[in-house]
């Protein structure tokens, strides 16, 4: 005859219940609770199997562990930062060279060691070897004008930039030879290009030159790029933004404009 199979009595269910209540508390308790529950099973519970647990290549201690591979994820995630940033700097460098090499205008580098601002607005203090150096002289970044030198002391540069309300820029738009005046609008971020009648043809996106006028910069420097063009209220006159062409925020070299 088959055996029957005994029913489970109450220590069974008891047990089971038990069980499942911890296995629940557990689940939802957060990662640091369960890595101390853990380590408190190991060290009661399955203290007399640590030789049979250390035999079968368990790690010594769980959340030792996890701390080792975060220490490891860590450093590999800070050396491709590094990684990333060495290339970045290459990438620049080369293009630094490149625009050097291949530039027609007469440039002196400097390295911009410092940024701070007059009453007007802002002001680059640039360092190196530049005995040419003299106030007026026009400053350039790789993508156009920056700016203007306003005194020299030693080896440093003071440069007044496009964002300082000091600053004035002759400038043209190519299919327009009409000429107007650029000044900063610190409020709006941007250069506003003034005195261009309503009948200049001036459109987004349309690159900005120095016009040679006023013998301050030489003609043809690239100065900015349209980003809006509206008639006057009086309808006389355009109302023009001009975003600069170089990046001041990320220059890390300006040029002396040697004549």
């Amino acid at each position: 005859m088959r055996r029957r199979a005994e029913r489970p009595g109450l220590t069974d269910w008891l047990i089971l219940a038990g069980a499942v209540g911890l296995a629940v508390v557990f689940l939802l308790s957060d990662v640091s609770s369960r890595m101390d529950a853990a380590r408190t099973v190991r060290g009661t519970f399955l203290w007399p199997f640590r030789w049979v647990l250390a035999y079968g290549g368990c790690p010594p201690d769980a959340w030792a562990e996890v701390e080792r591979l975060r220490l490891a994820l860590a450093r590999r995630s800070l050396d491709r930062a590094r990684l990333a940033e060495a290339e970045r700097e290459l990438t620049r460098l080369y293009d630094l060279l490149e625009f050097t090499a291949s530039s027609s205008w007469s440039l002196s580098p400097l390295l911009v060691v410092e940024r701070v601002s007059d009453r007007f607005g802002e002001v680059i203090v640039l360092s190196g070897d530049s005995p040419e150096a003299h106030p007026r002289q026009a400053v350039l970044g790789m993508e156009g004008l920056a700016g203007y030198v306003i005194q020299t002391r030693g080896r440093e540069v003071l440069v007044r930039t496009l964002r300082n309300g000091a600053v004035q820029i002759s400038a043209r738009v190519p299919d327009s030879r009409h000429v107007g005046m650029l000044r900063w609008r610190p409020r709006e971020r941007l250069l506003a290009m003034e005195g261009i009648p309503i009948q200049g043809v001036v459109a987004v996106d349309d690159t900005v030159f120095t016009s040679g006028d006023g013998r301050l910069y030489r003609e043809g420097l690239p100065v900015g790029y349209v980003t809006s063009v509206r008639d006057d209220s009086t309808a006389l006159v355009k109302v023009i933004r001009v975003r600069p062409a170089v990046d001041l925020d990320r220059a890390e070299e300006l040029f002396l404009y040697v004549e």
